[in-house]
């Protein structure tokens, strides 16, 4: 899958594409818990002419991204000052 994204990433023509794959990082507060999620990107196009575009992670299967992609996040809960699981 890399060598697709890395392909058309340099071809200008990630927009619209979509691509299926493990989520192969760790996003603090939720830490492991979100490693080797599936997930589906889908290509956005570059944010002035010229640029490369990027993809961005729209759908999941496993339900705690699911839930991370559907909900709006104060900023605290992503820069660390607060924890999601642990809401009032």
């Amino acid at each position: 899958m890399i060598e697709e994204v890395s392909r058309r990433g340099h071809n200008l023509d990630l927009e619209g594409h979509r691509f299926e794959g493990l989520f192969c990082n760790v996003i603090d507060p939720w830490g492991e818990d979100l490693l080797r999620a599936p997930v589906i990107l889908q290509g956005r196009p570059a944010a002035r002419p010229g640029a490369v575009g990027y993809c961005e992670v729209v759908e999941s299967g496993q339900p705690l991204m699911s839930n991370v992609l559907g909900q709006r996040w104060p900023a605290e809960f992503v820069l660390g000052e607060k924890d999601p699981r642990k809401r009032v």
